[in-house]
Order: C-alpha cells, then structure tokens, then sequence
C-alpha cells in the first residue's frame, strides 16, 4: 500500500470514528431523555393516586351505600311479591269456596230474576214498547226489507 491509500483509508476511519462517536452520544441522550420522562411521568402518575384517593375512597363508599339499599329494594320487593302471591293464592280459594257454597243461591236468584223479567214483559205497557217499534219500522219502510 502507498502512502497516498492510507491517507484515505485513515480519513474515511476517522469519519466512521466520529459518526460512531456522535451516534453513542445520540444514544446516550436519549436514553438519559427517556430516563428523565419516565421519571417525570412517574412523579406525576404519583401526584394524580395521591389527589384521587379520597375522592376513590368517598365513590367506593358511595357504591356500597348504593349496593346496601339495592340489596334492601330487592328485599322488599320479594317480600312483596310473596305477599301478592299468597294472597292471590287465598282469593282463589276463598272464590273457589263461595262458588262452591252459594252457587245454588246465585242459580235460584238469577232464576227469579228471570221469571220477573218474563213476567215483566208480558204486561200490556211492556208490549206497547214493542208496538210503538213496529210502527217506526213500518215507517221507515221496513215492510219492502222484511221476510215473511
């Protein structure tokens, strides 16, 4: 090798050299930036636990409270809808027993309640009803509609 190949071999090292050197400097600051960052975050992530834990505290004791009167309403409405259930249960069978007992007493009196209808309807005034809405049926032209 000539003197001439060594002056540039020697130049293009020194070049790798110092872009070797400027590339371990870029590395260590960022690694000393990163470093930094996370400590910063970490100081702030501390701050933000340290302002919300009473407010944390205060919701979770909100949401017990809450959780305390659901358990409560539930309660209550079983409790409720168990006594609907046995009531209903009762009607049925306080029903199921009238109907059993009185039905004949309810049959004689819906069949007085009958007779005096027919009865009531076979008096003279009851069929003059009847009359007076034969007549307007006439009138009206009801005979040209009517079957015989």
């Amino acid at each position: 090798m000539t003197p001439e190949d060594l002056g540039t071999t020697n130049g293009w090292l020194a070049v790798i050299a110092v872009t070797s050197l400027v590339q371990t400097l870029v590395v260590v600051g960022l690694v000393i930036g990163t470093y930094v960052f996370y400590r910063r975050t970490q100081a702030a992530i501390d701050r933000i636990r340290q302002d919300i834990a009473p407010v944390t505290a205060r919701a979770t004791q909100v949401l017990d409270k809450v959780e305390d009167v659901m358990d409560r309403v539930r309660s209550i409405d079983d409790r409720v809808e168990r006594a609907l259930t046995r009531t209903s249960d009762r009607l049925f069978l306080v029903t199921a027993v009238l109907r059993k007992k009185f039905w004949p007493v309810l049959g004689l009196i819906r069949g007085v309640r009958t007779g005096l209808a027919a009865l009531v309807e076979r008096r003279p005034e009851a069929r003059g009803l009847d009359e007076d809405a034969d007549r307007r049926f006439m009138y009206e032209g009801g005979t040209s509609h009517a079957r015989t």
